[in-house]
């Protein structure tokens, strides 16, 4: 069941209506919501609900263990192990094809083939989400920043929390696991337009935005990119920018709007990315939740020194890096996290040699302008190998790019209306989304019903082609 289909929409109603009846009772609370959440989830596979109750006993147990612990060398032992089982678990759902496969050049160096596997994994979807979710409290509790939870089951229904269960937001114990502990918010007639109007927002940019861009001119530019023009390549790696940020911050408005409608606030994950004038500032704005994990939790964690400054910049490389292979098992989220891990050292760096007097003060608006291009397109570049199978086809993609021919009869007319669209609505003021808001809710029901149904047709209207799956579902 994806968060697009008109299932999940029934199942989310079903859901808040059974979760806000019985929110009010303490010990059931928990209860309901992990059935729900494991019932969610065992419509993609059953078999997925047993790796997830492994990791939710684990952390929970150990999360206790650590409280009642008080010995400094235990307690970092406890945590190691906790972490090394968890990234275990990862790694065999996750990697263990690609690094049996990756074996291959060995066996050719002395002239035999790869024997074959014993057995394949099936990628788990989800899997990254929850186990990253998951470390961080018993990361947290380690260091005294979260108190562990009062009963499994309340931790549990924290780990499988179903609308962010697969693909996000990682949502940090202290927002999702204090708000489970408490009946669900009263909806108010304004939370519940503003969440309508998340999941409407959603739905267009998942429905509307990535599927037509992907099907009618991402897919087929990167797939067979000597059909097409340096100027045709180009406008498709615009529009795979554009696909991933409407399709990654879709679910995202989905999954918070979801939450909302269920009684929880999470916060938000994109603040227009691609209006950023830094690739610092861009990570500030894209998949919040993940940058400010890897910051937390990774490059943080590394050791550090002030007087060795060159720390500063290999950490972040470092947990850029890692951040990378995070994605999946690809040489190319490899490449595209020491793409962003050097990226960022060097803003960083001229951060440092070129210290900006009066930062109170605008910058010049040549200035932010160049700053904003540059740092669109050095993302863009760094798409290529992200929504690329292998190197050899994001070599392909940038020579393509490079021969500098101009034809463009394969762009379909939506494709260059949708792109401005886009890039536009990044930099509309917050403003006028909330007086939108703020004015939705004050519209009747059935101005509200008939503006809805209104996004459905739409939908309707514009989505010739089955939905393709949400990108980060994969990772």
């Amino acid at each position: 069941m994806a968060l697009v289909e008109p299932v999940f929409l029934l199942f989310a109603l079903v859901a808040c209506l059974v979760y806000r009846s019985t929110s009010r009772y303490e010990k059931l609370r928990p209860f309901v919501l992990v059935g729900l959440s494991l019932f969610f989830y065992s419509t993609w596979n059953p078999w997925y609900c047993l790796p997830i109750t492994v990791t939710a006993l684990l952390d929970f147990n150990t999360a206790w263990l650590l409280v009642r612990t008080t010995n400094a060398r235990k307690r970092s032992a406890l945590l190691t192990t906790d972490i090394l089982i968890n990234l275990g678990i990862l790694a065999v759902f996750k990697y263990f094809n690609f690094l049996h496969d990756s074996t291959a050049p060995f066996y050719t160096l002395f002239g035999r083939s790869l024997p074959p596997a014993p057995f394949r994994v099936v990628f788990m979807v989800g899997i990254s989400f929850y186990t990253f979710q998951s470390m961080s409290y018993v990361i947290d509790v380690y260091r005294g920043e979260q108190k562990p939870a009062r009963d499994f089951m309340e931790y549990f229904a924290f780990v499988s929390f179903f609308p962010t269960l697969l693909a996000g937001p990682i949502t940090r114990a202290r927002v999702l696991l204090t708000q489970l502990q408490q009946p669900a918010l009263a909806l108010t007639d304004e939370q519940g337009s503003r969440a309508l109007m998340m999941i409407a927002r959603g739905f267009i940019k998942k429905l509307v935005f990535a599927d037509y861009l992907s099907v009618n001119l991402v897919d087929r530019a990167f797939e067979l990119p000597r059909m097409f023009s340096s100027l045709e390549i180009l406008i498709a790696v615009y529009a795979f920018a554009v696909q991933i940020y409407c399709d990654f911050s879709g679910y995202s408005d989905i999954a918070i709007g979801t939450a909302q409608l269920l009684g929880f606030k999470l916060p938000d994950n994109f603040n227009a990315p691609y209006r950023s004038e830094s690739l610092v500032e861009f990570w500030r704005r894209w998949h919040i939740s993940f940058s400010t994990w890897l910051r937390d939790y990774i490059f943080f964690a590394l050791p550090s020194s002030r007087r060795a400054k060159w720390r500063l910049y290999w950490n972040t490389f470092i947990t850029f890096a890692l951040g990378g292979i995070w994605h999946g098992a690809s040489w190319n989220f490899l490449i595209w996290g020491m793409m962003h891990g050097f990226g960022l050292a060097v803003n960083h760096g001229a951060e440092a040699l070129f210290p900006r007097r009066g930062k109170q003060q605008p910058k010049h608006l040549l200035w932010r302008i160049g700053g904003v291009l540059l740092t669109f397109h050095f993302v863009c570049i760094t798409w290529i190998f992200f929504r690329c199978d292998s190197t050899q086809q994001a070599l392909d993609i940038l020579s393509g790019i490079a021969q500098g021919t101009t034809g463009w009869v394969n762009i379909p007319w939506p494709v260059p209306v949708m792109l401005a669209l886009a890039m536009l609505a990044q930099w509309l003021p917050d403003q006028w989304y909330q007086r939108a808001e703020s004015g939705f809710a004050k519209w009747p029901a059935t101005a509200q019903a008939a503006a809805l149904a209104g996004v459905a047709m739409l939908i309707a209207w514009t989505s010739h082609t089955a939905v393709t799956q949400f990108i980060y579902f994969k990772f």
